[in-house]
């Protein structure tokens, strides 16, 4: 598709308004002046509902783009390319993004991570037997960390399960294995290394029934557009300051200030972490406390996608490869989109955890070098170069300063509600990072945005 066309699409108010469900309109007297902070998924959602139901919004956006971590590359002009968030996770009954893909038409493709192809590293593809007991270890790996939460005392999530599953009198085989393992489903999943996670609290989100599904004709871009339709957005605008009173609010950006009612900030965690915004009155201390002990930043999840001339792997929508015991957490993973790009010879690769953030300090080329190192370990020296590729650096953006937030060791999910809080009926929060039970994904985000403009309405 196009990328006018898929605009015309997105525009389209008619297309998805049975698909998002509104709020009741509000009083006249009521009307709000709202500034919101972020064009990201959770700030177009709230400017959404307050300007449906009567208010005045004005977003401000630092990027010279909206989406946020929702990002749909056009460097390919025949293939937009989600270079930050992929899939609508559990896409089944109560997903919010699932009707409003499905209102606009968009063609949504499944994958398994039960289809997959795995690889050692100096070895190239595994035997039938080699799976059998690779995925042994990883069943073995999957049942402690399950249990993690039942630990006596706090910890990492690694040393709980390295306790569990007697890592320390493994050999070097199976100890290469547990490593992959415990980066799989801890550093791949959550964007943090698993020696960082809390053992007590990092899986007890919930979860939406159904598949993984992605976009791969239009990426999360006409999702994003017909969010933000209509509404006031002012890219650009680097906000530093936010002041608040009992009369009312005060923004301070890089381009000027901006007053209103209340204001809604929806930075990522990160952003916050690293003090970017100044607040007064300084937030309260549980806020403070919340910001620097949950976990963004530390940790990356990136992507490296490549392009070739001929698809020369696999058919099926994931390869794992398990680096040697110095390299842990080199491309462990690698998504192939192809069959749901009708053969198009693209494959994505990922770092995470601190391999990840430390990836991020190569030059693009060294990064690309890297993975074709992986792919040609995986596969001979004869596949060919990449025509071309894309890649991310989350942890250096600005904007987000990581991938999404996960709960470090010494944080609680009563953090995350202290995040949720507004102050003083004047500040109000929203995002990911904001939502205990839906965090580090977009449906998640979304949510947010609709309870932070919910509280807004209900003053």
């Amino acid at each position: 598709m196009k990328r006018r066309q898929l605009m015309q699409l997105a525009g389209s108010a008619a297309v998805a308004a049975s698909a998002v469900a509104m709020p009741g309109a509000a009083k006249a007297a009521a009307r709000q002046n709202v500034l919101i902070i972020g064009a990201g998924m959770a700030g177009l959602r709230a400017g959404q509902v307050l300007k449906a139901n009567g208010h005045n919004v004005t977003i401000l956006e630092g990027r010279n783009r909206i989406g946020g971590r929702c990002y749909t590359s056009h460097q390919w002009a025949d293939l937009p390319m989600d270079l930050g968030a992929h899939w609508i996770h559990e896409s089944g009954s109560g997903n919010p993004l699932t009707p409003i893909a499905k209102a606009l038409g968009l063609r949504l493709v499944s994958d398994s991570y039960n289809s997959n192809t795995n690889y050692l590293a100096g070895s190239g593809q595994m035997t039938s037997s080699q799976v059998t007991y690779f995925n042994k270890i990883g069943d073995k790996v999957e049942t402690a960390m399950g249990n993690a939460s039942d630990s006596n005392t706090e910890m990492s999530l690694m040393q709980y399960t390295k306790s569990k599953i007697g890592y320390n009198n493994m050999n070097a085989y199976d100890k290469r294995l547990s490593d992959y393992w415990m980066r799989e489903l801890g550093g791949y999943e959550y964007a943090g290394d698993t020696a960082e996670l809390s053992a007590w609290y990092w899986d007890t989100g919930k979860e939406f029934p159904g598949p993984e599904v992605y976009m791969p004709d239009t990426g999360y871009e006409p999702i994003i557009t017909y969010l933000a339709q209509g509404q006031d957005i002012r890219l650009n605008q680097i906000v530093s300051k936010v002041a608040y009173t009992n009369s009312g609010v005060t923004v301070t950006t890089n381009a000027g200030t901006f007053t209103g009612d209340r204001v809604i900030v929806t930075v990522p965690l990160g952003v916050l972490k690293k003090n970017k915004i100044t607040f007064s009155p300084a937030l309260p201390s549980a806020k403070q406390t919340a910001i620097n002990k949950l976990g963004m930043g530390t940790g990356v999840l990136d992507k490296v996608v490549l392009r070739f001339p001929y698809v020369f792997w696999p058919t099926t929508d994931w390869l794992a490869y398990v680096p040697s015991s110095t390299e842990l957490g080199k491309f462990h993973d690698w998504f192939n989109p192809s069959p749901g790009l009708h053969g198009m010879p693209v494959i994505i690769g990922f770092t995470a955890g601190f391999y990840g953030q430390q990836t991020e300090s190569l030059t693009n080329q060294q990064t690309v070098d890297t993975a074709m190192a992986v792919l040609r370990d995986m596969f001979g020296n004869d596949i060919p170069d990449p025509v071309d590729y894309q890649l991310t650096r989350w942890d250096q953006d600005p904007f987000s300063y990581g991938s999404y937030s996960f709960y470090a060791v010494g944080s609680t999910r009563a953090m995350i509600d202290s995040l949720a809080t507004g102050v003083s009926n004047r500040l109000f929060f929203a995002g990911e990072h904001t939502n205990r039970d839906y965090p580090q994904t977009t449906h998640g985000a979304y949510l947010t945005g609709e309870r932070a403009a919910n509280q807004i309405m209900a003053l």
